[in-house]
Parts: structure tokens; sequence; C-alpha cells
């Protein structure tokens, strides 16, 4: 954890490319969407509840958890770029495994559900932190 920080407080991400910000926002917003469903509501109804318009609950978000989780991402891709490393599909395949062996009976989801709530690119974010972290750890000069 600390040297992920130590990467990510000395590092600047100049720019969030929109197709990647609307992806992590869109991944967010349909987690945000799953979770208030579980209790009968809609995210509209959220949203109102709060009294904030959905311009402002987007800006909200991306404020608040987009833009911190893409300058981690951005971080992470450019390491794995800059290394010549690339995240493979069983990889992320076993991400989206670990992840489902990992949630309870009472919050299963099928295969379809998961995708539809994560998508693809939330596995593959998780290969990337995975190999990214295996790579610090063994390559890390810490002062």
């Amino acid at each position: 954890q600390f040297i992920y920080e130590k990467i990510t407080d000395s590092s600047t991400v100049k720019d969030y490319p929109a197709d990647d910000t609307e992806t992590v926002y869109n991944t967010y917003y349909n987690l945000v969407n799953a979770q208030v469903s579980s209790y009968g509501m809609t995210i509209e109804q959220l949203i109102s509840a709060q009294g904030i318009s959905e311009d402002d609950f987007k800006n909200k978000m991306l404020k608040e958890t987009v833009y911190p989780e893409m300058n981690r991402q951005l971080i992470y891709y450019a390491i794995l770029d800059n290394e010549k490393m690339k995240v493979t599909n069983e990889e992320i395949s076993d991400q989206f495994n670990e992840f489902k062996k990992g949630m309870t009976a009472s919050s299963a989801l099928s295969d379809e559900q998961l995708n539809e709530y994560f998508g693809e690119y939330y596995f593959e974010v998780l290969a990337v932190e995975e190999k990214i972290g295996d790579f610090l750890y063994d390559n890390a000069v810490i002062k």
C-alpha cells in the first residue's frame, strides 16, 4: 500500500481521456444503481433525496470517485506501458473468477450481472493492479 501511495502522490496526471472517464463513471454509476435497487430505490430517487440535479450528482461522483480512481489507473497503465508489460485475457478472467469466489451466496450474481454492473474494464484494472503490485514489490527501492 505504501508503495502505491508514494507513486500516486508523486505523479501527476495531465488529462483524463473522455472515453475512459465515461467508462469509469458508468462503472461506478452502475454500482450505485445496483446498491440502491437492492433497497427498492432507483438512482433517480437517490439523487432526488440528496436534493441535487443529475448533473450535480455526476460532477460530485467525478470529483470524489472517478478522478481519484483514474489517477491511480492511468499511473498504473503508464508503468505497464513503460515496462512493456501486458495483461492477458487469462489474467482478466482469473480476476473475474476470484471476485466471483469472494461473493457470498446471498450476494452472488450471475456472470451476466457481474459484467453488467462492473464491465470487463473493472476486471482488467484488477489484473493491472496485481501485475503492477508484483512488479513494484520486486523492483521498488525505498529510500
